[in-house]
């Protein structure tokens, strides 16, 4: 709808990302993948609706997340995780609060370990979560930077983020290996000292 995605030819889209990526890089411009594992299957928009936004088809060996794999070959500098729900994956979570999508199948069996970038934690498919769990939820899914697109829910995200760090220790090392994750490719962009 809004004339933005390479096509609904997974093998072939796998190709123009990597050829897309390689282009950008020699251009000196760092590229992310999104919305992985692939919008292709959901009739509605995760920004605008709660609505249409589930996925019945994509598998965890199907080609969609497939060209998102052959992708990484690449070497993208993140990969942004979608807000639609893939109920043959994860029935109870969207992609980017999934263990099964973040950590399992991209962090694990791809073995992926650069940044993952959630699409806009303010927007209409998460609304009924509280503002204060969304941050929490990324990371425990394996993601490290949330994007946010109202300015309202950054105070409550990093709320809710440091007050399960407090009290709980292995989240609070989730959090420090995602900062580690950041801060490498902050570096490797020349972002950083």
């Amino acid at each position: 709808a809004l004339d933005r995605d390479f096509g609904l030819d997974a093998s072939g889209n796998a190709s123009h990302a990597e050829a897309f990526i390689a282009g950008m890089r020699d251009a000196g411009v760092q590229s992310v993948i999104k919305h992985y594992p692939g919008l292709g299957s959901v009739t509605g928009n995760t920004d605008f609706t709660t609505q249409g936004i589930e996925d019945d088809t994509t598998t965890l060996d199907g080609p969609q997340i497939n060209a998102f794999i052959t992708a990484l070959d690449a070497h993208p500098a993140m990969v942004m995780a979608s807000l639609a729900t893939y109920t043959a994956i994860d029935r109870s979570q969207p992609a980017a609060f999934s263990d099964a999508l973040i950590n399992s199948r991209l962090r694990g069996q791809a073995g992926y370990h650069g940044v993952v970038i959630s699409d806009s934690l303010s927007a209409t498919a998460l609304q009924g979560i509280p503002v204060d769990q969304l941050g929490v939820r990324l990371v425990e899914a394996g993601g490290d930077l949330a994007c946010i697109s109202a300015i309202g829910d950054v105070d409550p995200v990093l709320d809710g983020l440091n007050d399960k760090a407090s009290h709980d220790a292995a989240f609070a090392a989730q959090v420090t290996q995602s900062a580690i994750r950041v801060l490498a490719l902050k570096y490797q962009m020349g972002l950083a000292r």
